[in-house]
């Protein structure tokens, strides 16, 4: 298991940021993927002085090896052609944030941000901060670590 502290996680979106800087690109709006993109678009939010900061809840569902996503709750998105940076904090296997580039690519210009990205999948995001091992990561803004791995799957 992977334990962030905030220092860590501070450090990793300055990197993050700092990459989306050196690409030249600009946005007009940050969409966050709650919980954990919340989190990081809200501190890039800051670095890159983007105040047009939106969320979309998505619940990804594994049972039966559907692996279905259900929108919660959807954003309340300006005109299509807007260069939006979508925000999570890692990519895994990819199928939130697929469902995100097929339900608004047509519309809107649209980049991935992420803090990390475990490289599962074949979706690749546009900025990350670093790769990390395909292993269970434990964020500070989470309950309190568990004492295993089982009891952090549990806690989800």
């Amino acid at each position: 298991m992977i334990r962030l502290s905030w220092d860590q996680f501070h450090k990793d979106c300055e990197v993050l940021a700092e990459n989306i800087k050196n690409s030249g690109r600009e946005y007009d709006k940050l969409l966050c993927i709650t919980r954990g993109g919340v989190f990081v678009g809200g501190l890039l939010g800051h670095l890159l002085s983007i105040r047009n900061i939106t969320t979309i809840a998505l619940k990804l569902y594994e049972f039966d090896q559907q692996n279905q996503v259900e929108q919660l709750s959807g954003p309340d998105l300006p005109l299509p052609g807007t260069r939006m940076l979508v925000v999570d904090d890692m990519l895994d296997s990819g199928r939130t944030l697929s469902y995100i580039v097929d339900k608004y690519g047509k519309d809107y210009e649209i980049d991935i941000a992420v803090l990390y990205d475990k490289g599962n999948g074949d979706l690749r995001a546009t900025f990350t901060a670093q790769s990390i091992p395909d292993e269970w990561v434990w964020f500070p803004w989470e309950p309190p670590i568990p004492e295993s791995e089982e009891e952090a799957k549990d806690a989800k």
